[in-house]
């Protein structure tokens, strides 16, 4: 909802001024990922739903790495979106998508582990429970639902702490 849009916009301008005002790289990176992400999901949710174009301006946020035009550009052509380190995340279906964007967040503050002080231990906490709670919820949906065992392990998200 728009509500929500404007309430995660907010939440990652706050969380890009209090990197800057720090000058932590880490966390900067960290967030804007993170909006790509949000508006990789958004792209690829208007295609497969085949929105409107302005369906998906309305639900692009600031601060990422990629311009929202970038995008808007490409909506027409989704092929046409070519954003290297972003590639192989534009050809998933919407499962594999979704997991994908966990996964490629999870290598990306990988590196996290291994400092002691600072925001990265703190950033890596939050991120694995975050993972460990869809990989519980995953779980309780597969076993509700009657899913095979092997259908249920390939949606699980990779672990923070490997």
């Amino acid at each position: 909802t728009n509500v929500n849009y404007c309430l995660e916009q907010l939440f990652f301008d706050a969380l890009c001024a209090v990197a800057e005002k720090y000058k932590n790289d880490f966390l900067l990176d960290f967030v804007k990922k993170q909006i790509d992400m949000k508006n990789l999901s958004s792209f690829h949710r208007s295609i497969k739903q085949k929105k409107g174009k302005d369906f998906l301006e309305k639900y692009l946020l600031t601060g990422g790495y990629i311009s929202g035009e970038t995008f808007l550009d490409a909506f027409a052509n989704p092929d046409s979106l070519k954003i290297p380190q972003y590639k192989k995340l534009l050809t998933l279906t919407k499962i594999d998508f979704e997991k994908s964007i966990d996964d490629f967040i999870t290598e990306c503050i990988a590196d996290a582990k291994h400092i002691s002080f600072g925001i990265e231990p703190i950033v890596g906490y939050i991120w694995a429970k975050e993972i460990e709670m869809k990989n519980i919820r995953i779980i309780l949906y597969g076993k509700i639902y009657n899913f095979e065992k092997e259908e249920v392990f390939n949606n699980l998200r990779t672990p923070y702490v490997q």
